[in-house]
């Protein structure tokens, strides 16, 4: 089997050939940033509160969203938070829903 890896205007795409190329194309690309940043977007809207843990471990620190999620260099999910210095990644955010309730 042979993979290859070829950067372009989108990030990145990957083509697998050979022997079992189909199931492993199919998982590596179920969770690759731009589908994330897809999903994201299509369920969070612009200023939705948002839950962010700097870590694991950390008590959660609610923010609003001030922008759509993008992938940063090509491979992280990220957005920007309001009174938040810098990107976080979309997987140290949970999304509140109306009402409060994370």
């Amino acid at each position: 089997m042979s993979v290859t890896f070829t950067k372009n205007k989108r990030g990145m795409s990957i083509r697998a050939t050979g022997r079992d190329a189909a199931s492993l194309f199919a998982a590596m690309t179920t969770h690759l940033p731009t589908e994330q940043v897809k999903h994201w977007n299509q369920t969070v809207k612009i200023g939705q509160v948002v839950e962010y843990r700097s870590d694991p471990y950390a008590e959660p620190q609610r923010f609003n969203t001030i922008c759509n999620a993008e992938v940063l260099s090509g491979h992280t999910a990220v957005v920007w938070l309001e009174g938040k210095s810098g990107c976080v990644t979309l997987d140290s955010c949970t999304p509140v829903q109306e009402g409060g309730a994370a």
